[in-house]
C-alpha cells in the first residue's frame, strides 16, 4: 500500500476540525420551501450542517447539496425531518406505509423548520463520510443525528 495515503486517526480527526471550522464560515440558509431556496445550495458533493435557532442539530453528508436539501422538506425522504418532528411534537406518529406524519404535523413541521431551521454547507470532493462521521461524534452524538453506524 502507498504510504502517501495512509493516515492516522488523528490525522482524519485534524482534517475534520479544519473541515468544521470552514463550514462554520460558511453563510447559513434560513430553511424555506420553494425552488429557489435550493438554487442556494451547490449541485456538489458535500457536508452540511442543520441549526435550530443557532443551535448546532445535526450534520450530514451528501453526493449532491441541493438534491439534500430537497429531500430535507419531505419527512419520507430525511431522518432529520422525523427526529426534529418527535422532539417538538411528541404526540407526533409516523403513517405506516406512508413514511411521513398526518397533514397537521407537517405543517407544524414545516412552519417550525421555516421559522427556526438554517442550514450551511461546504463543498468537500472527497472524505466525506470520515468528516462526518468525526463531526456527529465530537459536535452532534447528543443531538438528531443517529449514532454512525461507520463509527462502530
Amino acid at each position: 500500500m502507498n504510504e502517501i495515503f495512509k493516515l492516522s486517526e488523528t490525522d482524519v480527526k485534524l482534517i475534520a476540525e479544519a473541515c468544521f471550522k470552514l463550514l462554520q464560515k460558511e453563510p447559513k440558509i434560513k430553511y424555506a420551501l420553494g425552488r429557489e431556496w435550493l438554487k442556494q445550495f451547490p449541485n456538489k458533493a458535500g457536508i452540511y450542517a442543520i441549526y435550530d435557532l443557532d443551535e448546532l442539530v445535526y450534520i450530514g453528508e451528501t453526493a449532491k447539496i441541493n438534491k439534500r436539501m430537497g429531500d430535507l422538506r419531505r419527512t419520507a425522504n430525511h431522518t432529520f425531518r422525523k427526529k426534529l418532528a418527535k422532539k417538538k411534537f411528541p404526540q407526533a406518529e409516523i403513517i405506516k406505509g406512508k413514511y411521513k406524519f398526518k397533514i397537521s404535523i407537517e405543517e407544524k413541521l414545516n412552519k417550525y423548520c421555516i421559522e427556526n431551521i438554517s442550514i450551511s454547507s461546504l463543498v468537500l470532493p472527497f472524505g466525506r463520510l470520515e468528516v462526518e462521521t468525526n463531526l456527529i461524534e465530537e459536535y452532534t452524538k447528543t443531538k438528531l443525528n443517529s449514532p454512525s453506524k461507520r463509527s462502530q
